[in-house]
């Protein structure tokens, strides 16, 4: 299934494993509720969602693709969250140390700086993983 990504923002958003499972709580169809720790407000219906498991450098990397469905909102505790769908359950992860390998990714947020939920991305970056997630 082909999406399109036109005009849309990319985000990662990073997972810690005490929490939230990759490996095993991702499937395809399923809507989950994700903190909005920052960049909330540039958060939009239709932007995509590379799902990014915390944790050992072995275990550490992408795991699956999805979409914002709804802009944040405040939940009952007062934490902003995000609704996001998973459309695509990669079938082996993309490890940090493969997406650290590509000139063009080794300067993301997330290698730089892992700490937070929500890292945004640029057009360049956001293409550049498409693509190796592909291949």
């Amino acid at each position: 299934m082909a999406y399109l990504w036109l005009d849309m923002s990319s985000w990662i958003f990073q997972a810690r494993p005490d929490r939230y499972r990759l490996d095993t709580d991702l499937k395809v169809g399923k809507t989950d509720d994700w903190l909005a720790t920052r960049y909330r407000a540039d958060m939009a219906p239709g932007d995509k969602v590379f799902f990014w498991q915390a944790g050992e450098k072995d275990k550490r990397g992408v795991y699956g693709v999805g979409k914002i469905e709804a802009a944040p909102t405040q939940d009952d505790d007062g934490e902003y969250v995000v609704p996001v769908k998973v459309l695509k359950v990669l079938p082996t992860p993309v490890t940090s140390v493969d997406i650290g390998d590509q000139p063009l990714l080794k300067d993301l947020q997330i290698l730089q700086i892992p700490i937070g939920t929500n890292f945004k991305m640029t057009d360049e970056e956001s293409k550049t993983l498409d693509q190796l997630l592909s291949g």
